[in-house]
């Protein structure tokens, strides 16, 4: 329909009928005018695009809902599986100390490495026959000089030179350490979290 503009024939602004108008901006006189009532229909095809606009929207919101989640979850859950780490290294070093004390009573003296100490866990009778009361059940002596962290071995430095013998026992991954260096009787097995 060339050069007729549709107007509403209702004066609401929700109508959906319209009547034709000349196109020189006035509407015809009734006999000559030609009144056409359109109903506005979506063509099939408006409705496929509306049906495919509403899947795009749909898919983007469930997409920027699980962003927003994750955003949300990740750093709770970073927080607390470092939390985790640092309660296994702090177990793992607690085990490491109560090997070293009962060396230290077996023998008058600390070991000089962690190697060692493994060994003696593995070959002396009273540890092996008690592994699991010591330490825990599930105890892996080959794991107890390791941090749960990275994997690198825990380090440690005797003091044999003082009147008391000390040791420090130090997580390369963090701040935590049991003993001390300087001889000091109040800090010798206590550890920095502690």
């Amino acid at each position: 329909m060339l050069g007729i503009e549709e107007l509403p024939i209702a004066f609401s602004r929700g109508s959906r009928y319209f009547r034709s108008r000349s196109t020189y901006g006035c509407i015809a006189p009734p006999l000559f005018q030609r009144t056409y009532l359109y109903r506005i229909n979506m063509a099939s095809t408006s409705q496929g695009m509306q049906t495919g606009v509403r899947v795009v929207l749909a898919i983007a919101i469930v997409g920027l809902a699980y962003f927003l989640y994750v955003s949300i979850t990740e750093p709770y859950e970073r927080v607390e599986r470092r939390k985790e780490l640092t309660e296994q290294t702090r177990s793992r070093m607690d085990q490491v100390r109560t090997a070293m004390i009962q060396y230290q009573r077996d023998n008058g003296r600390y070991l000089t490495a962690l190697d060692s100490l493994v060994m003696w866990i593995k070959t002396d009778s009273v540890m092996v026959a008690g592994a699991d009361s010591i330490f825990g059940l599930g105890f892996n002596a080959d794991s107890l000089v390791y941090s749960p962290r990275t994997g690198k071995i825990f380090e440690l430095a005797v003091n044999d030179t003082s009147r008391t013998h000390t040791y420090l026992l130090s997580d390369p991954d963090s701040n935590d350490h049991i003993g001390t260096l300087s001889g000091s009787i109040t800090e010798l097995n206590a550890g920095s979290w502690e």
